[in-house]
């Protein structure tokens, strides 16, 4: 069971003013993590990006959030990971990470709506709010989205099958 980040993790949800200087921007004020140019915001120490890797960098405009890999969170600017993953011909993600009910779900849920076959690898990640922030998001991208969850065991044997790579192997390498 993961606790959640900190005694403030289950910050009520306030509404701030968009960019455009009048539309409502609802939003929810996690703990900080992930600062740019802090050790939170590094890659884990066993991923190490390699050559054809694609790495996303998001949450680099101050006054604009950006939970999801895909665009900010009004929708205004996309990252390009769209169009990186449409010239792969990849039409399968696997979304995990931190926070579950934030970063994870706007992903995974603008995924779906792009037409992306669309996972949450469940024990990958972990939601700031706890287990039960964890539980409410999956049911939601699951009801809302058609978006299934899985875990790392069940990706790793599942992928492995269709790459003709043993599970374990694609456990232990390197991956962004």
């Amino acid at each position: 069971s993961s606790p959640p980040l900190d005694a403030d993790a289950r910050r009520p949800e306030m509404v701030f003013t968009a960019p455009d200087g009048k539309s409502p921007m609802p939003q929810r004020l996690f703990p900080d993590h992930c600062v740019q140019g802090s050790a939170g915001a590094e890659l884990a120490a066993g991923l190490r990006p390699r050559d054809g890797h694609l790495l996303v960098r998001k949450g680099s405009e101050a006054g604009v959030d950006s939970y999801s890999a895909f665009f900010d969170n009004l929708r205004l600017r996309s990252t390009g990971l769209e169009d990186d993953l449409a010239a792969r011909g990849i039409n399968t993600v696997l979304v995990c990470g931190l926070a579950l009910e934030g970063c994870v779900a706007a992903t995974a849920r603008h995924a779906a709506e792009l037409g992306l076959d669309t996972f949450v690898v469940h024990d990958a990640s972990r939601a700031g709010g706890g287990e039960e922030a964890a539980r409410a998001a999956l049911e939601e991208l699951e009801k809302e989205h058609g978006v299934r969850a899985m875990s790392a065991a069940e990706a790793a044997e599942r992928w492995a099958a269709t790459a003709g790579v043993p599970a374990e192997a694609q456990l232990s390498g390197p991956r962004l």
